[in-house]
């Protein structure tokens, strides 16, 4: 079990206090530091040491504060003699003499800025270090003595997120094992294995989820959208452009769902330029031939307004507002109370068309821009304004 003090330290990471220790398994280290053994005359400017040697000077401690202080001292290995300086204000000078692990940089020939100095066998230093990200006065090695701990007495609770045939196929770890090695890696091939499964672990789930919500609009009704070719074809035959054979593709895609019973989610994804606008300007002639109201949401107020300007050009006959927080009182009533008649056919607004107060007549079409702009319950808050 976690100390109280351990338990505090933790507090930070979660949202509530009654949180469990094995909570703290989800806690993944950013990076991770490799401490070797190297060769002293390989060493170079600038690279990151771990040696063991004798202090064979005295230590010399320059204050500036009680919590600020300049160390300096020599240390011996077997074959050279280096100048240390260290930082740490609680260095003791009863060190003077014996075999210590010193753990720091080369700042030039034969000097070290030492990062620790201290009584551990050096065997017991090396090897791979998780890096936490660090809240509040926490430490390091406060971090890891806490993960350490979590791990040992909690493992065991992990359950197997992968199906064993798809870990035999693709030779993945298992959960627990993929967990451990995150926190605790035995080399650098075992925690390519464990970030491999847990990175294949994620994907499944999300694909598992796509499915379930795939099956879940596939129960969801809603009216046929009829499409009249001659229309559409007119529209797009009055075009200052051509379409291309993705735009075409994409399109096509797209009535076939607006004209199926079934609710849609389809992502439409492109470069900068590509022509995603104009399929979702298509898509909403669509829409409001049927007689369906058309929301667009977009991320910004500068968006919003580019987007507003491609619809009015688009649609000379249709009624389209914007809806934003910067709209005055007066002027944000109007448009919630068109969109409520069914008056204004195409709305584009940013994160207030999320609001409660903002209900349609008849939402057939919503098209979110830069969608992972907007949490999950956002984007669904609004969709379900069309059900």
């Amino acid at each position: 079990m976690l100390t109280p003090k351990q338990r505090q330290n933790l507090s930070s990471y979660f949202n509530q206090q009654d949180f469990e220790d094995k909570d703290a398994l989800a806690i993944y280290p950013f990076r991770y530091e490799t401490r070797t053994i190297k060769d002293e005359n390989s060493w170079q400017v600038g690279d990151e040491v771990i040696f063991s040697a004798r202090i064979v000077s005295p230590i010399s401690i320059f204050r500036r504060s009680y919590k600020q202080a300049i160390v300096r001292f020599e240390a011996q290995t077997d074959t050279h003699l280096y100048k240390i300086v260290s930082f740490n204000p609680y260095l003791k000078k009863d060190l003077e003499g014996q075999q210590v692990t010193i753990i720091g940089k080369v700042s030039k020939a034969h000097e070290i800025n030492a990062t620790s100095v201290n009584l551990k066998p050096i065997h017991e230093q090396t090897g791979i270090f998780p890096v936490y990200p660090l809240k509040g006065k926490l430490k390091q090695y406060q971090m890891r003595q806490i993960m350490k701990k979590v791990v040992k007495e909690n493992i065991q609770s992990v359950t197997e997120r992968v199906p064993a045939k798809f870990s035999e196929r693709y030779r993945l770890l298992s959960t627990q094992e993929s967990i451990k090695q995150l926190h605790q890696p035995s080399s650098l091939q075992h925690l390519n294995y464990a970030l491999r499964t847990l990175k294949y672990a994620e994907f499944l789930d999300y694909q598992v989820a796509l499915l379930l919500q795939k099956r879940l609009l596939k129960s969801e009704h809603k009216p046929l959208k009829t499409i009249s070719d001659k229309k559409l074809n007119e529209k797009i035959e009055s075009l200052p452009f051509q379409l291309t054979d993705d735009q075409l593709t994409s399109l096509q895609d797209i009535r076939n769902d607006l004209s199926s019973s079934l609710s849609m989610t389809r992502l439409l994804q492109g470069d900068v330029g590509s022509g995603k606008t104009i399929i979702a300007l298509l898509a909403s002639f669509i829409a409001v031939q049927n007689g369906f109201q058309v929301a667009y949401l977009c991320p910004t107020e500068v968006l919003m307004n580019q987007h507003a300007s491609a619809f009015r050009e688009f649609f000379n006959d249709s009624n389209i507002s914007v809806l934003s927080s910067s709209l005055k009182t007066k002027e944000k009533q109007e448009v919630l109370d068109n969109l409520e008649s069914g008056h204004t056919q195409i709305v584009v607004g940013t994160h207030s068309l999320f609001s409660e107060s903002t209900e349609f007549n008849n939402l057939g079409l919503v098209i979110i821009d830069e969608q992972h702009r907007f949490g999950v319950n956002q984007r669904q808050s609004l969709i379900q304004k069309g059900y």
